[in-house]
């Protein structure tokens, strides 16, 4: 795979490659590969692709806080979702997010699809439509070297902004499903997830 791919997950729960009930292999080089808390499993019944990742309140995936998850200039955040309910406020799909600092999230901000990105404060870009339960749809965010960004929904461009900043490095781990506090679980299914630091 290309060097600038630095997450992969398929979650097909395929163990020759090591995954197992709760464990998820990264397939880029970099294997920043997850683990599983709560109830997270696997289906691969109600799903897009072989299996996905199944979360409910309180489950998450924890990825480490490895150094090259850490994103500069351009970046993108990728992933599969299917939403069984939306949180009122935030619920986070990929964040790297917590007490100990923040630097990039894609999710939902009021069922919006939405990228946030930290700098030392938060700037928040959100979409302008609530993102139907219920249904699979495909999610991106493109961040360019000239600081502009760009939200995808099933592969048309839902929304651009410019002038937007730029991720500071943290030691926060990486999450699915949640950010790394107790608080805007993701409830659905998750599938696909890719992380590359290139736009």
């Amino acid at each position: 795979y290309n060097d600038s791919l630095i997450l992969m997950y398929n979650f097909d729960n395929i163990s020759s490659i090591g995954a197992n009930n709760t464990y998820v292999v990264d397939l880029s080089k970099y294997r920043n590969n997850g683990t599983f808390t709560g109830a997270t499993k696997y289906n691969c019944t109600t799903v897009k692709y072989g299996c996905a990742a199944e979360f409910a309140s309180n489950d998450f995936i924890n990825s480490s806080n490895a150094g090259s998850l850490d994103l500069g200039d351009s970046f993108s955040l990728s992933a599969w979702v299917y939403v069984s309910s939306h949180d009122p406020d935030y619920s986070f799909i990929i964040a790297k997010d917590g007490p100990s600092g923040g630097s990039y999230d894609l999710g939902f901000k009021n069922s919006k699809p939405y990228v946030a990105i930290n700098d030392g404060a938060w700037g928040e870009y959100v979409t302008d439509t609530a993102l139907p339960t219920g249904e699979w749809h495909h999610l991106v965010g493109v961040r360019n070297s000239s600081d502009d960004l760009v939200i995808y929904v099933d592969g048309r461009i839902n929304k651009t902004f410019s002038s937007v900043k730029s991720p500071q490095a943290v030691t926060t781990p990486l999450y699915i499903g949640r950010r790394a506090s107790t608080d805007y679980e993701f409830v659905g299914l998750i599938d696909e997830v890719r992380i590359w630091n290139s736009s």
